[in-house]
């Protein structure tokens, strides 16, 4: 079983990944083994996927984060990410994938759209 950190919120599931560097070929299989059994069992249609402490990424692991993005919408849940440090997201950018995969700054951004909520000027 996954020991990944996980929690429920307004209806959508967030999973952190806890890894710092995911460049080795048997953690990143590991850890795409474990993200696709996690939403396999859960009974949620939002995951939110939070990169909080990940700090470097091989192109390994954006492979599989394709593969698990088109998994998911094979499957109809809705697959968003967060919270990637700026050299990340400028990787993520200069690849075009935030025109497939959608990425929010922070968990609460992601989570407030994919539940719907709106925020207003005091909100």
């Amino acid at each position: 079983m996954s020991d990944l950190p996980t929690k429920t919120v307004e209806g959508v599931l967030v999973v952190h990944v806890p890894d710092v560097r995911l460049t080795e070929e048997t953690r990143i299989e590991s850890l795409a083994g474990d993200l696709i059994t996690l939403f396999n069992k859960t009974e949620v249609n939002h995951v939110l996927l939070s990169f909080r402490n990940v700090k470097f990424m091989g192109s390994a692991m954006i492979g599989k984060i394709i593969q698990i993005n088109k998994k998911c919408k094979e499957e109809k849940v809705d697959f968003r990410l967060c919270e990637m440090n700026d050299n990340l997201m400028e990787v993520f950018k200069l690849m075009k994938l935030d025109k497939i995969l959608t990425l929010y700054k922070t968990e609460a951004a992601g989570i407030d759209a994919m539940t719907g909520k709106k925020k207003g000027w005091f909100g």
